[in-house]
């Protein structure tokens, strides 16, 4: 096996067992929960905004790479408690798939409360019934986030 096709078999295989898959979204309560927000966190609000969709693993390699899974785990459990980011999962037979982030209502106004995005930029909350709505733009990332691991600061953003 070539060093590249060890790189990606990994995440593509990981992306392709969503096919035809239904979705459970989390349940958030009836209100939600601030929390302050840290530098990090505009960036990986910024960062689910600007790519869409981005699992739970692929924020964990991006922005806790080589740390433990729960502490970002736990920190993208406050931010969509804060209501900054909604989350979805494919269902699973047996055990459970990770959590698709994708921006909510008071994460765009968050962006746009620091200017990070135009004032002009509008939510749409569409209803995701079927995972094979996000399944391209997930697996887009995570090809972009194995080029990003391959190449290393040489990848342009």
């Amino acid at each position: 096996m070539r060093c590249t096709e060890h790189l990606f078999s990994a995440s593509y295989e990981a992306i392709h067992r969503y096919d035809n898959a239904v979705v459970e979204h989390g349940k958030r309560g009836d209100s939600v929960v601030p929390c302050a927000v840290q530098p990090r966190d505009l960036a990986i609000v910024h960062a689910v905004w600007r790519y869409k969709f981005l699992t739970t693993p692929q924020l964990l390699e991006l922005w806790w790479p080589g740390r433990a899974e729960w502490a970002g785990q736990r920190r993208l459990l406050k931010l969509f408690h804060a209501g900054y980011l909604d989350r979805f999962r494919p269902v699973a037979r047996r055990g459970s798939f990770p959590w698709t982030y994708r921006i909510d209502r008071d994460g765009l106004r968050l962006l746009q409360a620091a200017s990070v995005v135009g004032r002009r930029e509008r939510y749409e909350h569409q209803a995701i019934y079927d995972y094979n709505y996000v399944l391209h733009d997930v697996q887009l990332n995570a090809w972009v986030i194995a080029w990003r691991r391959a190449l290393g600061a040489a990848l342009l953003d």
